[in-house]
């Protein structure tokens, strides 16, 4: 017989909902923006091109074109800034993504595309605020992308990157940082 994995199934019981969970999103079509923890880190959605979807990994997904046209928003969904988002210790991010083809083109070059963002800058800065949070994000370079993690520590960030990888367009990846 074969045996499940826990992170092949999608998040659920007293690690989901206790204390130590900050946010969990499955993007249901029941209420795809609810924060299924219980922490009230509801999701809206930004910009004309995200969307909730039903064909995600496990049930509902979110769906983001990557749109690269003048007076274009930024994308995604957003969880109103709060203190409780900013863990104290030890955390982990994870998340599931399916690229489509654009993102996988190899006509698409040096791109980055931000998978949860905390943070705001995706690069070092001396500006007030902008060592500050977390992010995770793929950096893409020819056909290949490094997932890379970037912890803001008030004066400084720290930028942590894996080895390159290939997706391919469709597939579902699962992707985690542990800190």
């Amino acid at each position: 017989f074969a045996q499940t994995s826990a992170w092949e199934v999608p998040f659920s019981g007293a690690g989901a909902t206790g204390a130590n969970a900050v946010a969990l999103s499955h993007f249901d079509a029941a209420a795809p923006g609810q924060d299924a923890s219980g922490h009230g880190h509801t999701l809206a959605l930004r910009g004309k091109d995200s969307h909730f979807v039903a064909d995600g990994k496990f049930g509902g997904a979110l769906e983001v074109d990557d749109k690269t046209e003048p007076g274009d928003t930024r994308q995604g969904a957003q969880a109103k800034n709060t203190a409780d988002l900013n863990p104290k210790g030890a955390f982990t991010v994870e998340l599931w993504m399916s690229p489509d083809e654009t993102q996988t083109s190899s006509d698409l070059k040096n791109a980055f595309a931000f998978l949860v963002d905390k943070k705001y800058y995706n690069y070092v800065s001396p500006k007030p605020g902008a060592n500050t949070g977390y992010l995770l994000g793929l950096h893409k370079s020819g056909d290949q992308f490094t997932l890379q993690a970037q912890l803001g520590f008030g004066a400084d960030s720290t930028i942590v990157q894996s080895t390159p990888q290939t997706f391919v367009a469709g597939q579902w990846y699962h992707i985690a940082f542990a800190y």
